[in-house]
């Protein structure tokens, strides 16, 4: 029985001879296999380790008594959650500890964003996510309530430049203030 030390150092010499002979042909099926391997469909465990990934874990955010902490995209008010489906539309978004594409790899109908936390305070809702991709890592977005008074339809507007990566929570309490992103 041949040992896997002398079959790598077959395979190394025909890759150095340019892949003539029938082990060379060998490591051609292997490549083959490897590849029509990672376009099956993928082990339930193999799935959810690529697109269950852990959630960052951030330290909660002090806003002060009026701030309320909402922990679950089920928790925001239906008008907000309304906006955030919508603002997320393109890519999709999951909720805390669902499934997540962290990659740049298009992987089905798996949402490329996913729901970190959000915080409300008066009119005001910061939501707190976490996007996939070359660019990936936590961000920010900011949310205002235009009508307090209709909760039945979609009050809430995103706010352009309030995109922030980075410390979450000194972002927030900018936006809070007023800062938003310099652009051109």
């Amino acid at each position: 029985m041949r040992t896997p030390a002398y079959i790598f150092d077959c395979l190394k010499a025909d890759i150095k001879i340019g892949l003539r002979t029938v082990r060379g042909n060998a490591v051609i099926l292997l490549t083959l296999a490897s590849a029509a391997l990672q376009a099956s469909s993928l082990p339930h465990l193999t799935w959810k380790g690529r697109n269950q990934p852990d959630a960052p874990v951030l330290p909660k955010c002090e806003l002060g008594s009026d701030a309320v902490h909402i922990k679950s995209m089920a928790d925001l008010p239906s008008s907000a959650l309304i906006e955030v489906n919508r603002f997320f539309k393109s890519y999709g978004i999951s909720d805390v500890g669902g499934p997540f594409n962290p990659t740049d790899i298009i992987d089905g109908m798996v949402p490329r964003r996913r729901f970190i936390r959000a915080y409300r305070v008066r009119t005001e809702l910061i939501v707190w996510y976490e996007t996939g991709g070359f660019v990936s890592g936590p961000r920010t977005i900011l949310m205002t309530q235009r009508n307090q008074n209709n909760e039945s339809t979609s009050n809430f507007r995103t706010v352009r430049d309030t995109f922030f990566t980075g410390n979450l929570c000194a972002a927030t309490k900018a936006i809070l203030d007023g800062v938003q992103v310099a652009t051109p």
